[in-house]
């Protein structure tokens, strides 16, 4: 993915919720923003500001003292579309 249509971009991540389940596994939602992309994958539309906005969870196991994402599910933040144009 990052030697294709996304090679370049440049992505902000910012942390929204961060869900301890127990002492050893965490739910994090992350708001990513990436612009500078090449193209986008068919069916995904960014906003009219270029900004391809995601939401990203993650699962995530501490495992000798070392945090690792076992799970992730991304959802695209589509534009709304546009009115119907009157007749």
């Amino acid at each position: 993915m990052f030697r294709g249509q996304f090679k370049g971009s440049h992505a902000i991540v910012t942390m929204r919720q961060f869900r301890q389940i127990t002492p050893d596994v965490v739910m994090v939602e992350a708001l990513h923003e990436v612009t500078d992309y090449k193209s986008l994958p068919a069916g995904i539309l960014a906003g009219g500001d270029g900004i391809l906005k995601m939401r990203i969870k993650y699962v995530l196991v501490k495992r000798d003292d070392n945090w690792q994402i076992i799970a992730a599910q991304n959802t695209a933040i589509m534009p709304a579309p546009s009115p119907p144009v009157a007749h």
